[in-house]
């Protein structure tokens, strides 16, 4: 810019005006980026799931510590750990078409999901229950390469056979509830899982349908059952198993409790290649969620 005399308008050369644009460009770039960060925490990031069921208090704590309510249709991304209140329950469908059922008082954390429909062999999802319990069935991430899929708890490590398995892990106020040792409490409704107890020199033992089990934290020791542990009794699908499953693939339906198969919630069967947007409002425990 040239300089000017007292009263006449500066005279912009082409340079000068060339970096007034570059300015003006990065400060509208700059106000975007924190217009998109205030509306939407998720918008940057990659959703790996969407919700599909929200009953009561839910929210998603993300790697930096921030946390976000969940509500129906609302997204979840790698390194969100969901977390469940007390009579409260979430159902999320994953973007390999996975479903995962939380039940009341659960933490789960997402460490690494990832899922591209072109190369489903690259997938690979590697997650964590910390507390509470949980039913899942699973979809494309572990078919081809089981070693792609695994489920850590604080008692064993658990790996897929395609499967649709439930979880409870049983800590001390549950031992004092069900005059139980602390452990990991499980049931197999289809297909079969690999769990590796943590501890020194353990091996892997594979449990397939329609068997429970139950693993005590402090010996590492599974045993093998035929009838649920006290402590998932009223949690399991009620009738025959396998119609349950059925039924399941045909619809779209994973009850939560088996008390709920009278009246299971409906869920979408929409495959969740867009698990972006969000919901306002939770779905109440009274209501059924229709499919998308």
């Amino acid at each position: 810019m040239t300089s000017a005399k007292h009263g006449e308008r500066p005279v912009m050369t082409a340079r000068s005006r060339q970096a007034a644009g570059w300015a003006l460009q990065g400060m509208a770039l700059a106000s975007a980026m924190l217009l998109i960060s205030a509306v939407s925490p998720v918008v940057a990031a990659d959703s790996v799931g969407k919700v599909l069921l929200s009953t009561g208090q839910t929210q998603a704590r993300a790697a930096d510590g921030t946390v976000r309510p969940l509500a129906r249709r609302d997204a979840v991304v790698a390194d969100d750990t969901l977390e469940t209140a007390a009579d409260s329950q979430l159902q999320v469908r994953m973007i390999d078409n996975a479903i995962i059922a939380l039940t009341p008082e659960s933490v789960f954390q997402l460490k690494t999901y990832q899922f591209n429909a072109q190369r489903p062999q690259d997938g690979q999802a590697f997650m964590e229950l910390v507390k509470g319990g949980m039913r899942t069935l699973s979809g494309q991430i572990g078919k081809s390469d089981p070693a792609s899929y695994q489920l850590e708890t604080p008692v064993a490590s658990i790996g897929i056979r395609g499967t649709h398995y439930q979880l409870l892990y049983c800590d001390l106020r549950c031992a004092r509830d069900f005059n139980s040792q602390e452990g990991l409490a499980g049931g197999v409704y289809s297909g079969a899982i690999g769990i590796r107890p943590h501890g020194a020199n353990s091996q892997e033992q594979v449990v397939s349908s329609p068997h429970f089990f139950f693993i005590d934290r402090h010996t590492g020791r599974l045993t093998l059952l035929d009838v649920p542990p006290p402590m998932l009794r009223g949690l399991v699908p009620a009738g025959d198993v396998s119609a349950e499953v059925q039924r399941m693939l045909d619809t779209g339906v994973l009850p939560v409790r088996g008390d709920h198969l009278s009246q299971p919630e409906v869920l979408s069967k929409e495959p969740c290649d867009r698990c972006s947007g969000s919901s306002n409002t939770n779905t109440s425990s009274n209501e059924t969620p229709v499919a998308d």
